[in-house]
């Protein structure tokens, strides 16, 4: 596994730790580049303000499972929000409104579906779409695109299938929620 390797590399004039190499990519904040493990610029962000809280080899930008969440300001200092894929294209664009409901990426969670801080991303309708309600408090697994909680109350799992929008009592005929 890459994840958490440590680099050593020369930049210009000096030696820098590089922690944040995922997934054969790593983000310097000053050329606001990613770079692959033998320096060869990959993705070109430098026409964005990227965030980065002054630690350029922040771990915020390392990639996990093929995406990386980004965070950038325009001249006015609005802050916007997007995420990209291993090509460098948008796989959400930037918005402003993602920034301000503090959603950010957690990871894929289905072939279509990523998860943006608690609500649901889906790549190809490019629609948001939020959980049952409670959902998060009842403290859900993640298995094969699907999330399974325990109903502490009946003391039945249940399952509820992201991709269809559907939750059902394990191993039972699924219901529509939405």
């Amino acid at each position: 596994s890459q994840a958490g390797r440590q680099i050593w590399h020369r930049w210009p004039f000096r030696l820098a730790i590089c922690t944040n190499y995922r997934e054969g990519l790593f983000f310097s904040g000053t050329s606001r580049k990613f770079y692959d493990i033998e320096l060869n610029e990959k993705i070109d962000l430098s026409n964005y303000n990227i965030l980065y809280g002054g630690d350029e080899w922040k771990e915020e930008y390392s990639f996990k499972d093929g995406y990386c969440g980004i965070e950038a300001s325009n001249e006015n200092g609005t802050r916007f929000y997007g995420v990209i894929n291993q090509e460098g294209d948008w796989v959400v664009e930037m918005s402003d409104t993602l920034s301000a409901q503090g959603d950010e990426y957690r990871g894929k969670l289905t072939e279509t579906k990523l998860n943006l801080g608690g609500r649901f991303y889906d790549i190809e309708t490019k629609e948001i779409t939020d959980p049952p309600e409670g959902f998060w408090e009842k403290a859900p697994d993640l298995i094969n695109g699907a999330y399974y909680f325990l109903n502490d109350e009946e003391g039945i799992f249940y399952c509820y299938d992201i991709d269809n929008d559907i939750i059902s009592k394990a191993g039972e005929t699924e219901e529509k929620i939405h």
